[in-house]
C-alpha cells in the first residue's frame, strides 16, 4: 500500500471523527439544554397534585327506572329499586354531562335526575306540580348489610356483622330534605320522613311544607359511598397504630401533617392485614404506596420520639381523612353575654355560626332573647341582637327552634305562671320579633322541656303546683304563620314533687321522659302521642331509688339511651352518674348499666352526644365550678368510661347549656363568675378517631370532615 493511499485513509478516518465527534458535542448540548429547562420547571419536592388512578365504585343505572340500580364498590353490591314508579321510563343521559341522567315523568308529574358524583350518587326527585305521589318506596338489599340509624338520622349499612364498626362501613344514606328548584343557597328546608319498613325504604315528604312552598320541589336522597375510614389507637408505651380500611384500588398517601409529627414520628411499618408491605418513603417522611389495595384492615405503626398532638393526613386517590394522637378539649373563644346576671339559658344552634339563647337576665331578672355569631373557626363570639321580651321574671327556659328564622319558648313568668311564646328573627339573625304568647299555666310551672313533635306542634313536660307540684305533660298547636298558640292536651301524671325534666322525641309518636318525683327519686318513662296530639304513658322505670335530679338525657339510636343525672348518698353528697337504657319494641324500659363518676355533687347536667359510643357532658361539682367531661360506652352499651375532662371554669359554672356543632367543636352557655352570662366556644380533638368522607370544610387551613366518628 503507498504512503499516498495509507495517508488518504486517514485522512477519510480523520474526517468522520470529527464527524462523530461533533455530532456528540450537539447532542450532548441538546441534552443540556432540555436538562436545564427540566430543571427550571421541575415542580417542588412536597406533594400538592398527584394523578390518582383509581376507580371507586362501579354504577349500573338501568335504561328503564323502574329497574333496580346497581352500586358496586370493590366487593359489595348495593341495589335499590324503585317499587310504585311507572313502567318503560327510559333513561336519558344528558349532553353536557354524561355523569347525569334524566328519567322524565318517572312517576306522576315527576321527574327523577340522577348524578353521579367522586364518591356518592345523588338523586333528585323533583316534584313538578301536585298530583306527585304523597311517598316514595325503594327495595334495597338489606339483607346483605347491618344497618342502623345514627344520630343525625342518617342510614348507614355495615358489612354483615359488624354493626357499629365504622372500619366496616360500607354505605351510607344521608337524612334526605327537599328544597325549592329556585332556592340554590338551600336557605328553607323542608323535612323528609326516611324509614325502613322490611326490605323497604320510604321517603315520606312534609304535606304541610309542600303546600306552603311553590312548585318544582325537589326531594334530595343521596347514596354515599364509604372509600376510606380510618382508627388511630391511643398511643400505647412508644408506638402509635392506626387502623384503616380502603375500597377499590388507588395511590396511598401516609402524610405527616405539620412539623411536629415529622419531628416526633418515626414510620415503623405499614401492614395489609398481618403482611407488612413496602412502602416508598418520601420527602418529609410521606409514606407513599402505589396502587394500593387491601381486603382486610391496614395498619400503619409509628415509633413517637417525643409524646405530643400529632396528626397523620390519609389521601387515598381523592379522598382524604385525618388520625389524630391527642386528647384535648380546649376552648376556642369566651364572651361574657350579660354582666349582670345571666341563668337558666337555653341556647339553641340556627346554624353553623349562629345561635339563639333565652336566659334570665338582668333588670330584676327580666327574661331575654339574643342571637350570636361566631367566623369560621368558631371563633369571635359576637351578639347581633337582644329582646327583654318578659320584665316581670324569666327562669326556667327551654327553647326549641321550629325552622330558620322561627322559635318557640317556654319559660316560667309574672306570678311563677307558665309562659309559652312564639319568636321570629330575621335572614340576619337580627330584629327579634315576638309573635304570641299564652299563659299555659296560671299556678306555677318549673323545669320545663319542650320538643317538637312536627312543624306545627310541640310536647311539654314540666312541674306544675295544685298542692304537691305535680309532673304535667302538654301537647300545643301553632298555624302556619307560627301564631295561634293553642294547647291540645293535658295530662298530670304524678301528684307529688316533679322536676327535673329531660324530654327526648323517639319518633312522631314516641316520647321518653326523665324525671325527678316521689321524693325525688329517679323516673324514665316512655310516653306516646295519638292522631290527634292526646298523651298516654306506655311505661314506668324507676332506675334510682335515692335520688334523680338534673337529669340530661340523650337519644344514642331508636332503642337506646344514656343519661347524666345527679344522685344521693346524704344531704352534702350527692355525686354524679351516667346510665344507658334501652327500649323493646312496646317502648318498655331496662336499664343497662351505670357509673359512678363523682363522688361530690353534680349538678346542671347537659349531655350531648358526639358519636355513638362518645358522650360530652357539661356540669358542676360541690364548689359549683364548671366541667367538660367525656364518656365511652362500648357498642353493648354496657361499660361506661370516664375518659378525660377539663374544668372550664374554676370560679364558676352552673346552669349549663351544653350544645354540638359538629363533631369537633362545642358550644356552651352558662352561669359564671358572679352570675354573669358566659358564652364559650370548645374544640375536642380526640386520641381514638375514626373518619368516614363526606364534604369537606376548611376551618384554620386544617381540612376537617363531616360524619367524624370518635372510637
Amino acid at each position: 500500500m503507498t504512503k499516498k493511499t495509507i495517508k488518504k485513509k486517514m485522512m477519510n478516518k480523520l474526517k468522520k471523527l470529527n464527524y462523530k465527534y461533533y455530532l456528540g458535542i450537539f447532542v450532548l448540548g441538546i441534552i443540556l439544554v432540555f436538562s436545564f429547562i427540566f430543571l427550571l420547571n421541575k415542580p417542588e419536592p412536597e406533594i400538592v397534585e398527584k394523578v390518582y388512578k383509581t376507580y371507586t365504585y362501579k354504577l349500573e343505572q338501568p335504561e328503564l327506572y323502574s329497574q333496580p340500580l346497581i352500586i358496586k364498590t370493590f366487593k359489595n353490591t348495593f341495589s335499590i329499586k324503585p317499587v310504585e314508579a311507572k313502567e318503560n321510563v327510559q333513561k336519558v343521559i344528558d349532553t353536557q354531562n354524561k355523569n347525569k341522567v334524566r328519567y322524565i315523568d318517572a312517576y306522576q308529574n315527576t321527574d327523577v335526575v340522577q348524578i353521579r358524583q367522586n364518591n356518592k350518587l345523588k338523586e333528585d326527585i323533583i316534584l313538578k306540580q301536585a298530583g306527585h305521589p304523597e311517598e316514595f318506596i325503594y327495595q334495597i338489599d338489606i339483607e346483605s348489610y347491618d344497618f342502623e340509624k345514627d344520630e343525625e338520622n342518617n342510614l348507614v349499612f355495615y358489612k354483615k356483622g359488624y354493626l357499629g364498626k365504622e372500619l366496616y362501613k360500607l354505605f351510607t344514606i344521608p337524612k334526605p330534605f327537599m328544597i325549592e328548584e329556585k332556592d340554590l343557597e338551600q336557605e328553607d328546608i323542608g323535612r323528609v320522613e326516611m324509614r325502613v319498613e322490611g326490605n323497604k325504604l320510604i321517603l315520606i315528604p312534609d304535606k304541610d311544607w309542600i303546600k306552603n312552598h311553590n312548585y318544582p320541589i325537589i326531594v334530595d336522597p343521596t347514596i354515599e359511598i364509604n372509600i376510606l375510614n380510618i382508627h388511630s389507637h391511643p398511643q400505647q408505651g412508644d408506638d402509635w397504630v392506626v387502623e384503616f380500611t380502603t375500597q377499590g384500588q388507588a395511590d396511598l398517601y401516609i402524610i405527616p401533617d405539620d412539623q411536629a409529627t415529622i419531628d416526633d414520628d418515626e414510620f415503623v411499618a405499614l401492614y395489609c392485614g398481618e403482611e407488612e408491605m413496602t412502602p416508598q418513603i418520601l420527602e418529609n417522611d410521606v409514606i407513599y404506596y402505589p396502587d394500593w389495595e387491601c381486603l382486610g384492615i391496614a395498619k400503619v405503626v409509628h415509633y413517637t420520639l417525643t409524646a405530643g398532638n400529632h396528626i397523620l393526613r390519609f389521601e387515598f386517590g381523592d379522598q382524604i381523612a385525618y388520625a389524630y394522637n391527642s386528647n384535648i378539649i380546649s376552648l376556642i373563644d369566651s364572651l361574657e353575654y350579660d354582666t349582670e346576671y345571666g341563668r337558666y339559658s337555653s341556647l339553641v344552634m340556627i346554624d353553623a355560626t349562629h345561635f339563639i339563647l333565652a336566659y334570665r337576665g338582668t333588670n330584676s331578672y327580666d327574661a331575654y332573647i339574643k342571637t350570636f355569631s361566631i367566623d369560621d373557626n368558631y371563633d369571635n363570639i359576637t351578639e347581633i341582637d337582644s329582646l327583654n321580651h318578659d320584665s316581670a321574671d324569666g327562669p326556667y327556659t327551654s327553647l326549641v327552634m321550629i325552622d330558620a328564622t322561627h322559635f318557640i319558648l317556654v319559660y316560667r313568668g309574672l306570678d311563677s305562671d307558665g309562659y309559652i311564646k312564639t319568636f321570629s328573627i330575621d335572614d340576619n339573625y337580627d330584629n327579634i320579633t315576638e309573635i304570641d304568647s299564652l299563659e299555659h299555666d296560671t299556678t306555677f310551672a318549673a323545669w320545663p322541656s319542650l320538643v317538637m313533635i312536627d312543624a306545627t306542634h310541640f310536647m311539654l313536660a314540666y312541674e306544675s303546683d295544685t298542692g304537691t307540684y305535680q309532673q304535667k305533660l302538654k301537647t300545643f298547636s301553632i298555624d302556619s304563620n307560627y301564631d295561634n298558640i293553642t294547647e291540645i292536651d293535658s295530662l298530670a301524671i304524678v301528684s307529688t314533687y316533679a322536676s327535673s325534666h329531660s324530654l327526648v322525641r323517639i319518633d312522631a309518636t314516641h316520647f321518653i321522659l326523665a324525671s325527678s318525683y316521689s321524693g325525688e327519686d329517679g323516673y324514665i318513662k316512655t310516653l306516646s302521642i295519638d292522631g290527634g296530639y292526646n298523651i298516654t304513658v306506655i311505661d314506668t322505670l324507676r332506675h334510682d331509688i335515692l335520688y334523680g335530679m338534673y337529669n340530661s338525657l340523650v337519644m344514642i339510636d331508636a332503642t337506646h339511651f344514656i343519661l347524666a343525672y345527679e344522685s344521693w348518698v346524704n344531704d352534702s353528697t350527692h355525686p354524679g352518674y351516667i346510665s344507658t337504657f334501652s327500649i323493646d319494641g312496646s317502648y318498655n324500659i331496662t336499664e343497662i348499666a351505670t357509673l359512678k363518676h363523682q363522688d361530690d355533687d353534680c349538678k346542671y347536667n347537659s349531655m350531648v352526644m358526639v358519636d355513638s359510643t362518645h358522650f360530652l357532658v357539661a356540669h358542676s361539682d360541690s364548689g359549683e365550678t364548671g366541667f367538660l367531661t367525656m364518656f365511652t360506652i362500648d357498642s353493648n352499651y354496657q361499660n361506661i368510661t370516664e375518659t378525660y375532662d377539663l374544668e372550664y371554669d374554676t370560679v364558676k359554672g352552673t346552669f349549663q347549656n351544653l350544645i354540638k356543632i359538629d363533631t369537633f367543636n362545642y358550644a356552651l352557655s352558662y352561669s359564671g363568675p358572679d352570675d354573669d352570662g358566659y358564652f364559650k366556644t370548645f374544640r375536642l380533638i380526640s386520641n381514638e378517631v375514626s373518619l368516614d368522607v363526606d364534604s369537606v370544610i376548611i376551618k384554620k387551613n386544617i381540612i376537617f370532615k363531616k360524619n367524624v366518628i370518635f372510637k
